[in-house]
């Protein structure tokens, strides 16, 4: 009874998200040449140095900066663990082999 009310919930939200990005993108449609994905490779690259790596932030101010990288890794550490928990709380998969 349990998943199936966590089903119930996490299909909501997974809705009401869907909603929310399909009326942001409409906005971003509307407007005229506002978004280009010209120049994707070096798109790709300042994601990568800027955002993962943290580069700019570690740069501009380096104690701060690496601090901030490691709380920000350690968000996408508990994404990850969190992320696994879901799937087992939907009954779908259990990635930690437990009976």
């Amino acid at each position: 009874m349990a998943t199936r009310a966590f089903w119930v919930f996490f299909v909501a939200g997974v809705a009401a998200f869907v909603a929310q990005v399909w009326q942001r993108l409409r906005i971003i449609a509307a407007a005229p040449d506002t978004f280009s994905t010209a120049d994707t490779p070096f798109r790709v690259e300042r994601f990568l140095l800027d955002v993962v790596l943290q580069r700019r932030t570690i740069r501009e101010r380096p104690v701060a900066g690496l601090m901030h990288a490691l709380v920000f890794w350690g968000f996408v550490a508990f994404a990850g663990y969190t992320s696994v928990e879901f799937l087992y709380g939907l009954g779908l998969a259990d990635l930690t082999h437990t009976a």
